[in-house]
């Protein structure tokens, strides 16, 4: 939520509250058709009331959990897990974790998942210099997951989602985006569309990469160039 209007309003109650910001006072200045914040409710009781119970499954989905005893001790995580793709498509839904993890699809995507949360959390705790550490630790444990993108099946080249590609060329997704589109100002490299997911094949970025490869022309005086 990015709404300049949406977010001085809220600073606005938080700051009539004494800096904090309660979700019940938001609920009450919104009820008002008047406020800024009106429109982001729903203010049908029955809808409101089958949102909340969607909300309820989701919590409850994400909150069930097995434990089982591992070398190193205890050891907890979710039976359920949502994968970006499936929330993109309608009705969303999630899926036992253990089979993501053994699906090379579903597993590369859990992965480009947590490196996007990670960069979310690197983002939002960047002033924390007590964390500079573990941020560091976090951006390199990003950055070398990229090398290990997930085997496809023999003869046919490793695949990356979009927003690995852009990191991988060092461009950002608009780039891609843009040159998916045929924009005239950009040229990209090619991409495989599989319905509403965009992939690019290794193999295709490091020819793009070599394609885009200049070599400078020795200048006078220049010490560099190679023999003739």
């Amino acid at each position: 939520m990015k709404n300049p209007i949406i977010i001085a309003e809220l600073k606005r109650i938080a700051a009539a509250h004494g800096g904090i910001l309660q979700a019940e006072t938001v609920v009450s200045v919104a009820r008002d058709p008047a406020s800024p914040l009106h429109s982001q409710f729903t203010w049908d009781d029955g809808e409101a009331a089958i949102e909340w119970r969607l909300h309820q499954a989701r919590v409850l989905i994400s909150r069930v959990v097995v434990k089982y005893d591992a070398a190193t001790g205890p050891v907890e995580h979710q039976v359920f897990v949502s994968v970006s793709t499936d929330r993109k498509a309608e009705g969303g839904g999630y899926r036992i974790l253990a089979d993501a993890l053994s699906d090379d699809e579903l597993r590369a995507q859990l992965l480009a998942d947590a490196r996007r949360d990670m960069a979310a959390f690197r983002q939002k705790y960047a002033r924390l210099t007590e964390l500079a550490d573990v941020l560091d630790a976090m951006a390199k444990t990003e950055n070398a997951s990229l090398s290990h993108a997930t085997p496809t099946p023999a003869g046919q080249s490793q695949t990356i989602g979009e927003a690995d590609a852009a990191k991988y060329l060092g461009v950002s997704r608009a780039y891609l985006s843009a040159a998916r589109l045929k924009n005239p100002r950009t040229s990209g490299p090619p991409y495989v569309r599989q319905g509403r997911r965009v992939t690019y094949l290794l193999a295709d970025l490091d020819a793009w990469l070599q394609r885009m490869r200049v070599t400078p022309a020795p200048g006078p005086g220049r010490t560099d160039a190679p023999p003739a």
